[in-house]
C-alpha cells in the first residue's frame, strides 16, 4: 500500500477557498526537480526546416536563458520621454520563435515518470523531446505539463525543442483562438516564465491537472466556532498494477500545529486515475476579512 500525505498552512480561511499549494505545486522534497534556466538556444522565425530535430544544427543560435522573451522586456529602444508605448520605442515584434535545449539529467531521474513543465510561454507553444512531439498548449498566462517518460534516454544527452507563436489572433492564423483577442496591451513572446523537469513515481498526485497541483480545497462552511473544508486530491497509477493508495491530509496553524486531519484510502487500477475526498472540521478557526 502506497501513502501520500497532503499539507495545508491555515492562519485564518477566506469565506470561499482554503489555499493548500506552493507556488510551484510540482516542487515537493521527494520529487527531484531540475531546473532548466541555462545553456538554451534560440532563433527568431528561423527558414531551416526541422529544429524539433535531435540532430539539428543550432551552433548559429543566440545563446539565452530561460526565462526569455524576444521582446526584450523591461527595456526600451529610446529613452523618449512621453513616447515609451510607441512601436519605435518598444520592440513588439511577433511571430514564431524556436527554443533548443540539450541536457543530461542526473541518475535522480532515471526509472521515474518524467514531466516537463512550463510555468508559461506566450502565447502558443509546441514540444518536442529527442524529436517526439509531446504536445502543444495555447494561452500565455497559466502552467501546463506533459509527459516526457517515453520520449526520454536516461543517462544520455536530450534534446528539448519548444515552438513558440506570439502572432497577433487574427482569422486563419494558429492563435486565431488565443486569449487576449484584443487589448490597450502587447502581449510579449517567448519562453517568459521557468521551464523544469520533475520526476515523480508511477503512483503520484495527478501531474496533468491542468498545470495544478492535483489537490483542491474549498471552504463548506465558515464562523467563529466551527469551519468546515473539502478537500478533493487526483490521483494516478501509471504502475505495472492496481493499488491501494492511502492519502492523509493535515491542516496547520502559522506554529505548524495540527487543526484538522483526515485520512482516506483509494484503490487504483493499473493506468487508472481516482481521487480522494476528504472533509475536515476545524474547531475555532481564527478569521480574518480582507479589509481595514
Amino acid at each position: 500500500m502506497l501513502a501520500f500525505t497532503t499539507l495545508g498552512a491555515v492562519t485564518g480561511i477566506s469565506p470561499t477557498l482554503a489555499k493548500t499549494s506552493a507556488p510551484d505545486p510540482a516542487a515537493r522534497a521527494d520529487r527531484p526537480v531540475q531546473v532548466l534556466a541555462e545553456g538554451w538556444r534560440f532563433r527568431l522565425d528561423p527558414a531551416t526546416a526541422g529544429p524539433e530535430q535531435p540532430g539539428f544544427d543550432d551552433s548559429g543560435w543566440a545563446p539565452v536563458a530561460v526565462p526569455h522573451s524576444w521582446n526584450r522586456v523591461g527595456f526600451y529602444r529610446a529613452d523618449t520621454p512621453g513616447r515609451l508605448n510607441r512601436p519605435e520605442t518598444i520592440d513588439k515584434t511577433m511571430g514564431v520563435g524556436w527554443y533548443r535545449l540539450t541536457f543530461t539529467p542526473t541518475g535522480a531521474f532515471t526509472g521515474k515518470r518524467l514531466w516537463l513543465e512550463f510555468d508559461a510561454a506566450s502565447r502558443l507553444a509546441e514540444v518536442w523531446l529527442n524529436g517526439v512531439r509531446l504536445g502543444s498548449h495555447m494561452g500565455g498566462f497559466s502552467r501546463f505539463r506533459f509527459d516526457a517518460t517515453a520520449a526520454f534516454r536516461p543517462g544520455q544527452p536530450n534534446v528539448l525543442a519548444v515552438r513558440v507563436d506570439n502572432s497577433k489572433p487574427a482569422p486563419g492564423a494558429a492563435t486565431a483562438d488565443a486569449l487576449p483577442l484584443a487589448g490597450d496591451f502587447f502581449v510579449h513572446g517567448g519562453l517568459y516564465r521557468p521551464v523544469r523537469l520533475v520526476a515523480t513515481d508511477a503512483v503520484h498526485v495527478d501531474m496533468l491537472d491542468h498545470g495544478g497541483s492535483g489537490i483542491a480545497a474549498t471552504t463548506e462552511a465558515i464562523g467563529p466556532g466551527r469551519a468546515v473544508v473539502r478537500v478533493t486530491t487526483r490521483l494516478r497509477n501509471d504502475g505495472a498494477g492496481a493499488t491501494p493508495v492511502t492519502v492523509t491530509t493535515r491542516l496547520v496553524d502559522h506554529l505548524g500545529r495540527t487543526a484538522a486531519t483526515a485520512t482516506t484510502t483509494v484503490p487504483l487500477a493499473t493506468a487508472g486515475s481516482g481521487q480522494a475526498e476528504q472533509t475536515l472540521t476545524i474547531a475555532r478557526p481564527r478569521l480574518w476579512a480582507g479589509t481595514v
